[in-house]
């Protein structure tokens, strides 16, 4: 069935066999032998499976596994020798506990004759001899304590069954080493609160520093003895200077957070038990007399986080009269109490009643027998009972337990649409659960699950809008990535006489499903794992990652020898105190260079100031007041460079003819004007009447054309250069002696041609610069002149 959507958007509800996962993983031997396979499940059953339990599973998978049987399936025979190897080890007490200790199984536990009995391990008659001193010391390799070495820790089994099971089992590891005279000490208070520990649910393991140098490091023990607790895969150490049971019994408490457990009263364990749609998680409240929470509850409490939402309630407090007097609890002893989507009546309730005998012995021994309730029994009941009547699919681990890959069992799994769909389902499944617990309920939403709703529905919808109804499918999960699945006819209804029918037609398909998964004719590959709703924000992701990149960082540099860590912190001090000396250097070399060189510097950028200002020449206005004085009295080797500009042009002209003449103008050589041709160009045309074509007379000339012109006069030896932008432009060609510049009719303004009036508006300059070089290399044409015309205003 489909999601619940809490903001009206449609969802659906899917039925699908709940599947037995056997799981087989590939065997690693690491320093010690260690196995990664879990025994349960290859056998498919709980940890808490008894003999009877156990026993039966291995029958009912080595018929179906024998390898005569399944010939044409080549991993037959290797699933036939691990369930074998898994019974062997759950069958008998003393493996399976050495297996749930360690996980070793039968085939791994030998000897190990590398470091944990000695150099003289091998001569069984003298081992005491060299191993047991009068003071307990030990001379041999790995100690002779035989309770601290069988508990004792490697790497390997650190690495592959501590940290991954210290994610709902914490673990309490003690350091020690040979020649410890405190070692000794706090081993008899280890050996004391050892016992407790199992019965609590933690578990234990020892640390020779000396032997298991790469777990010493990566556990960052620095002294010993030492306590260090592992919770969720992070080393957690003791750090009080004193050892007692006392203390060590509060640093075990306080491993677990306050935020497992919530504190219940009368005024807020409705909003407790009541969040269950939000949380997707059953509700347990222990009940008990103490100011302090059992430790017991505690740890059962935080292996079941993930399924279940853990309360704890003060029986002898005023505030909570009302909550026990509601569901009875227990004066006496503790109470456990489970609640699913029905808040009136528990879905599990275990009162520890204490019975009152004759005699004052036998009550209070009776009392401190019988109050309590065992860890294994608050376990074996969160087991039965850690998903709701219709949990949702919140994440891939609920699909994988309520429906997992690899089993010849089924389950059903169910999806509503809105709050009235899921009320209807949830009560059927309610009055509908299978007694040998094939068939498994659930919902999903649709709005968080989007990829797995949109595949399985091929994006058809999650209602028959024509129907009113919600789709319903049966879901087996054939393996890991692949499941079978069928709809059920016309899907939910929600009306009273219809419901009836999706009631009965819901039986006869589970009914027919459970007889043969072969049946269900729909086929669909998961290409995504769900979406985990109750992962930690992204806050917390990233520092959990950022710790773990500390350790690894943190477990690689203490893992180098001290030879290695001495160069390398040489080496970098050295770097250091040779890059200090060499920025004191380079500022000495800095202050001394500016003590040298400022002025020439303030010099040069007063220099490149100046080059950022627009260039100062003076260009005087040629007229008659000056004539003389710029032409006729100049020194014979000075030159008056004079441009010929209109009233238009005259601005923007002068800017172009000031840049190029600027490097000219520091010295004496030359002098520079412009010659406003609107008043002067008579004299312009008699000069050029009387050197260039004296044969005629230009009375066309065009003063357009005359714009930009440039002229070098030597007024004292009567010679002039000329420059002129279309002169420049039809170097090469054959032209009219005159035409070029601008008197003769054809070059009129009306006839020139787009490109000569642009080049006239914008590039009469450009060629002026090579023209100057020119003439000071003294390579142009000079026009000689008999008599200077005389200048007079238009």
């Amino acid at each position: 069935m489909w999601a619940f959507i809490y903001n009206n958007t449609p969802a659906k509800m899917i039925v699908y066999p709940k599947c037995t996962t056997i799981c087989m993983v590939l065997l690693l031997l690491l320093q010690d032998t260690v196995t990664e396979e879990d025994l349960y499940k290859i056998l498919g059953v709980r940890k808490s499976a008894s003999s009877q339990e156990i026993k039966k599973a291995y029958k009912q998978l080595a018929k179906e596994w024998h390898p005569d049987k399944n010939r044409d399936d080549p991993t037959a025979n290797e699933r036939f020798m691990k369930i074998n190897e898994a019974y062997e080890t759950l069958s008998d007490s003393a493996k399976r506990s050495q297996y749930d200790n360690f996980g070793t199984t039968a085939g791994s536990m030998q000897p190990d004759h590398r470091g944990g009995g000695g150099p003289f391990q091998g001569f069984r008659g003298f081992e005491s001899f060299f191993t047991d001193g009068p003071f307990g010391f030990s001379f041999g390799g790995g100690g002779s304590d035989a309770s601290l070495e069988k508990f004792r820790l490697t790497i390997g089994i650190y690495e592959s069954k501590v940290i991954p099971e210290s994610k709902q089992k914490p673990y309490l590891l003690f350091a020690y080493a040979d020649f410890c005279y405190q070692c000794m000490q706090v081993q008899g208070m280890w050996e004391r609160i050892r016992g407790d520990l199992d019965t609590i649910g933690l578990g234990v393991g020892t640390v020779h520093v000396h032997i298991d140098q790469p777990l010493a490091r990566r556990l960052k023990v620095s002294s010993i003895p030492a306590f260090v607790a592992i919770v969720n895969g992070k080393p957690i150490h003791y750090n009080q200077r004193q050892y007692s049971i006392v203390l060590l019994r509060e640093f075990v408490r306080n491993l677990v957070p306050t935020a497992v457990v919530k504190d219940l009263t009368d005024s807020n364990y409705e909003d407790f038990i009541s969040n269950w749609q939000n949380t997707n998680k059953v509700s347990m409240i222990f009940c008990d007399d103490g100011a302090k929470k059992s430790m017991r509850y505690l740890y059962a409490a935080y292996a079941n986080r993930n399924q279940v939402l853990a309360g704890y309630l003060q029986k002898n407090s005023p505030d909570t009269v009302g909550f026990r007097r509601k569901y009875g609890v227990n004066h006496f002893g503790e109470t456990l109490i489970l609640f699913n989507e029905n808040l009136e009546t528990p879905v599990a309730q275990i009162n520890q009643y204490v019975p009152i005998v004759g005699g004052e012995f036998s009550f209070f021994t009776l009392i401190n027998q019988m109050k309590n309730i065992p860890r294994n029994t608050m376990d074996q009941v969160i087991e039965s009972n850690n998903y709701l009547t219709v949990p949702r699919l919140s994440s891939q681990q609920v699909f994988d337990h309520l429906c997992p890959p690899l089993s010849s069992k089924r389950s059903k799994k169910k999806i509503p649409d809105h709050q009235e769909y899921l009320d209807s389902f949830r009560h059927y499944a309610q009055h509908h659960q299978d007694p040998d617990d094939r068939v498994k309920y659930g919902y999903l939403w649709e709005d968080t699950q989007t990829a797995f709703v949109k595949q399985i529905t091929k994006g058809q919808g999650l209602a028959n809008e024509t129907l009113g109804t919600l789709k319903v499918a049966v879901i087996w999960r054939k393996d890991e990535h692949k499941l079978l699945y069928d709809w059920l006819e016309d899907g939910w209804y929600l009306e009273s006489g219809l419901l009836q029918q999706s009631r009965r037609r819901l039986n006869r398909l589970v009914d027919w499903a459970l007889q043969s998964s072969d049946i269900l004719p729909f086929v669909m590959e998961l290409q995504h794992d769900l979406i985990d709703e109750h992962r930690d924000n992204l806050l917390t992701r990233i520092k959990n990652r950022l710790w773990d990149w500390y350790d690894v960082i943190w477990d690689k540099i203490t893992s180098v020898d001290e030879i290695t860590m001495i160069t390398v912190a040489t080496t970098i001090v050295f770097i250091v105190v040779i890059g200090l000396m060499m920025k004191s250097m380079v500022a000495i070399e800095e202050e001394k260079f500016k003590a040298e060189y400022g002025e020439k510097s303030k010099k040069s950028k007063n220099k490149q100031r100046n080059h950022d200002i627009r260039p100062t020449v003076y260009v005087h206005p040629l007229c008659t007041e000056n004539f003389e004085d710029m032409l006729l009295r100049t020194e014979p080797g000075v030159r008056t460079i004079v441009i010929l500009v209109d009233e238009e042009s005259q601005h923007k002209l002068l800017e172009q003819f000031a840049a190029v003449v600027h490097p000219y103008s520091r010295t004496d050589a030359f002098k520079f004007a412009f010659l406003q041709l609107e008043q002067y160009l008579p004299w312009y045309r008699r000069l050029l009447e009387e050197t260039i074509d004296n044969k005629r007379k230009l009375h066309t000339i065009n003063m357009k054309n005359c714009i930009g012109t440039v002229l070098a006069i030597n007024g004292p030896r009567r010679y002039y250069c000329m420059y002129h932008a279309y002169a420049e432009k039809s170097i090469g060609k054959q032209r009219n002696g005159g035409a070029f510049m601008g008197f003769e009719a054809d070059s009129s303004d009306e006839e020139l041609s787009a490109d000569d009036l642009k080049l006239f508006q914008s590039d009469l300059l450009a060629g002026f610069g090579t023209w100057m070089e020119r003439l000071i290399e003294g390579t142009l044409k000079r026009y000689r002149v008999d008599l200077w015309p005389n200048m007079y205003l238009l």
